[in-house]
């Protein structure tokens, strides 16, 4: 782990996790006892016994049970925020160090040579007249851009063409929602690291009811998978298609 992430401190880690067993003990403790006393109590009573101050005790027991339990919750949310953030264990194959110690696998096909100096994709579609910037920047803000005449057909015609070859092996087509919960980021390995970088609706009271417009397809295509699996055959495979934010 520490190949991947140099400098992580798993003192506070322990720490919490301490207190985190501690609390376990005690609350099971009172737990135990209470049952044990309430199920004493009926008997007292059918003796006519005088159990206010058993009732009494009990009570003050299962406020401290709520105390405790207050407590142990922040300690496991604590420590599983710490947990989630660590990132996956690197493969052992997997060279260590920044991109300059980045490996050739191998490669694939021919570099082309060409004769003249090759435009860059921007300056190429704009000079075609197939996308145009200034009024897509005006439409949305800056990074945007419209689509317009054989440059719009060109991205439908692409479009058409990814569908109709992942459909022809096997694959099913959905259309996921726009807008997307919590739950879909966590499944997808992307919150709560991401979870900053997407565009929520409104502020959430707490993370769990965050709404968020889709970022890319495959956030919600993990969840939709997942939850198809009991009912696919193996090699089941999804295909979609969304305008991401």
């Amino acid at each position: 782990l520490l190949r991947r992430a140099e400098g992580i401190d798993f003192s506070q880690l322990l720490a919490w996790d301490k207190e985190r067993r501690e609390l376990v003990f005690k609350v099971d403790q009172l737990r135990e006892k209470r049952n044990r006393v309430s199920s004493e109590i009926p008997s007292m009573k059918k003796e006519d016994k005088d159990v206010t101050t058993y009732l009494d005790e009990m009570k003050t027991v299962s406020d401290r049970i709520k105390e405790l339990n207050s407590r142990l919750t922040k300690f496991e949310e604590r420590i599983r925020s710490f947990l989630e953030s660590l990132p996956n264990i690197p493969d052992d194959d997997v060279p260590e160090g920044g991109k300059e110690n980045n490996e050739t696998v191998y490669t694939w096909g021919r570099k082309p040579e060409f004769t003249f100096d090759p435009q860059n994709h921007i300056d190429l579609v704009k000079s075609l007249g197939l996308v145009d910037y200034e009024r897509g920047t005006k439409l949305a803000g800056s990074g945007f851009w419209l689509y317009r005449g054989e440059g719009a057909r060109l991205e439908w015609a692409l479009l058409n063409y990814f569908i109709d070859e992942n459909l022809k092996n096997g694959y099913e087509f959905i259309l996921p929602p726009h807008i997307l919960a919590y739950q879909c980021g966590y499944t997808a390995g992307q919150f709560p690291k991401f979870a900053g970088d997407v565009f929520t609706l409104k502020q959430p009271k707490n993370e769990k009811s965050i709404q968020f417009l889709l970022p890319t397809t495959p956030t919600a295509g993990c969840s939709v998978e997942i939850s198809f699996f009991s009912n696919t055959v193996p090699g089941f495979g999804l295909l979609s298609r969304a305008s991401c934010s």
